[in-house]
């Protein structure tokens, strides 16, 4: 059985992933996590996620960029997935937001 680090002791995620903590609702509506239900957008991988995040920032920039992304097939994966990476992100960021209050799902 693996132990974890306390929260102290692990990285944030700048260090590994090379972004701000506030852009993991982004990143994790690209990629999706299972922990929360969130789906993500398919065919959108981690790779593909981070220099999205690191170009665009948001996924707001990401879509009112679409015609800009490249290559095709990540352009392709998030005009069709769209509706998916708003939802995914929509969610993560309450269920982010709840838990600060004290509500657990």
């Amino acid at each position: 059985m693996a132990l974890m680090a306390p929260k102290a002791l692990r990285p944030m995620p700048s260090a590994r992933f090379g972004f701000d903590p506030p852009r993991m609702i982004d990143y994790k509506a690209l990629v999706g996590d299972t922990s929360d239900n969130i789906p993500g957008v398919r065919g959108i991988g981690e790779k593909g996620a981070l220099a999205l995040i690191q170009q665009y920032g948001t996924v707001d920039a990401m879509l009112a960029h679409l015609d800009e992304i490249k290559p095709p097939r990540t352009q392709k994966a998030l005009t069709e997935g769209r509706e998916s990476a708003e939802h995914s992100r929509d969610r993560k960021s309450t269920r982010l937001n709840s838990s600060h209050l004290g509500i657990s799902y």
